[in-house]
């Protein structure tokens, strides 16, 4: 049997709509053993495959011995160099017995079908399997609520968008500005911290240590708003502050170039594009990250 595995989710994902479709079909049409089906190449279309792709993924899933042949190219050829002689202008031999024109070639996917069983199974079997990877997806990812998952997924496909690159151009400088308890990075609203919580206070202190500098849980200050700043964010991880104040993949990378549970390296308010490519930020996706954030905490 061939092997399914070695095919990717997304291949499999395309095999399984073009079998869709050649199977829908020979349900509608029966199967013509004789001259073969003709199956729409709009229908095809209309999935994103052109002839050529729809072609090279039936042509994947042959076993060692075929499961279907697709004859547009072999017929065509034959078409005008097999006449019919005495007929009217030499009838071509094809038109007569496979019931073809030169049309169909456009218009048709002409196909056999050798062993229409295990087409039905080898269909089977990649929805088991397409089922079975998106489980095991789903399982790596539950860990993540539903709102980072979707953020993640956003920033796949928005991270390939190379016409993006173009907003970058335009940024030399990111400055981080807090107003109204609100936290901005340019024009970019990264978050609004809870007014009962000590998160933005702890973030004002950062702001005001000497830039660069390591900043450790034992050296806060012994006196903030007549509480310890160490007592009021108590044991809690500085990487989760940072996260709840809005600092998270590669916009937490630009300001925090070192962070952990009890210590934090804080460039400055104001970095520039080219500190932060020197420093390996993924700017595409800093971009990115910044605008989801900003949509998300955005009133319009």
């Amino acid at each position: 049997m061939i092997s399914l595995n070695e095919f990717s989710t997304e291949n499999l994902e395309r095999i399984q709509k073009v079998l869709k479709i050649v199977l829908d079909e020979l349900e509608l049409q029966g199967i013509n053993r004789l001259t073969g089906n003709k199956i729409p190449l709009k229908r095809f279309e209309k999935e994103g495959f052109s002839y050529e792709e729809t072609k090279e993924l039936l042509y994947g899933i042959n076993d060692k011995h075929d499961i279907i042949s697709i004859n547009n190219d072999y017929l065509k050829e034959k078409y005008e160099e097999i006449k019919i002689p005495g007929t009217p202008g030499n009838k071509p031999l094809l038109k007569t017995i496979y019931n073809v024109s030169l049309e169909d070639f456009k218009n048709y996917l002409l196909i056999t079908i050798k062993d229409l069983n295990q087409l039905k199974e080898i269909k089977k079997r990649i929805d088991k399997i397409i089922k079975e990877k998106k489980e095991k997806q789903e399982t790596k990812t539950s860990r993540f609520n539903k709102e980072t998952l979707k953020t993640e997924q956003l920033l796949d496909k928005l991270e390939s968008n190379i016409k993006e690159k173009e907003k970058i151009k335009g940024q030399k400088q990111f400055e981080v500005k807090v107003k109204d308890r609100e936290i901005w990075i340019n024009d970019y609203f990264l978050s609004k911290p809870h007014a009962v919580g000590s998160n933005l206070e702890f973030f004002e202190y950062i702001r005001n240590q000497i830039p660069n500098i390591k900043i450790e849980r034992k050296n806060l200050s012994s006196q903030f708003d007549n509480l310890s700043l160490r007592e009021q964010i108590k044991n809690k991880s500085f990487i989760k502050i940072l996260n709840e104040l809005g600092f998270k993949g590669e916009i937490l990378k630009a300001f925090f170039p070192k962070r952990g549970k009890n210590m934090l390296i804080y460039r400055s308010d104001k970095i520039t594009k080219k500190d932060l490519e020197k420093a390996g930020v993924k700017m595409l996706l800093f971009i990115k990250e910044l605008e989801l954030a900003h949509l998300r905490n955005s009133p319009e």
